[in-house]
């Protein structure tokens, strides 16, 4: 079975119970310097955790190429530029679980 890689790009004070859950699922890596990390690590992100610091416009985004999740457990999605997503592919699901219109 494929393990993907996790990237949790603001790690502190996240829910241990939660990074557990990240951890069961695949590689997970705390993201606690600059960001966006560097080549040969973004390269090989395929899941983004995030909070609310950044704003995840295609600039952002474009430096994860292998990217197919971004996990946000936050209140609305007020935060990522869901039209300006690089990745046809990129699946996404709101809050509640239905996909956003």
């Amino acid at each position: 079975m494929h393990s993907p890689s996790i990237l949790v790009v603001e790690p502190q004070n996240y829910d241990p119970e939660a990074l557990q859950i990240y951890q069961s699922l695949g590689k997970v890596q705390l993201r606690k310097g600059s960001f966006p990390p560097p080549r040969e690590e973004a390269d090989k992100v395929e899941v983004l955790v995030i909070r609310l610091r950044y704003h995840y416009d295609r600039q952002i985004l474009d430096a994860f190429p292998s990217l197919r999740w971004i996990v946000s457990p936050t209140t609305g999605l007020d935060h990522i530029d869901l039209g300006r997503l690089p990745v046809p592919t990129l699946d996404r699901v709101a809050d509640d679980g239905a996909r956003p219109h």
